[in-house]
């Protein structure tokens, strides 16, 4: 059965910097170029737990990600620790 997936949640370690951005982008084979998903996030100082909504992800059999982060406020070393695909 193929997976469906609607949200879409990035966990920092710690708040990214003002105007961070993390993008995540899919793709469901080795040669297809990546699609974003949902929308880049943009960091605060405070926010830890990005989320968008609705992104519609379906009959998903496969998938690679591809995180793109820019913090050169916190000399990039903020870390990402989870990202969650949500039905």
């Amino acid at each position: 059965e193929k997976a469906a997936y609607h949200r879409l949640e990035v966990v920092c370690a710690r708040a990214p910097g003002n105007g961070a951005g993390i993008t995540v982008a899919y793709r469901e084979d080795d040669i297809s170029s990546f699609t974003t998903v949902g929308s880049a996030f943009s960091g605060d100082t405070t926010t830890v737990i990005f989320t968008s909504e609705g992104i519609g992800l379906i009959d998903i059999e496969q998938i690679q990600l591809q995180i793109t982060f820019e913090d050169s406020q916190n000399n990039n070393e903020t870390i990402i620790r989870e990202v969650r695909l949500l039905p």
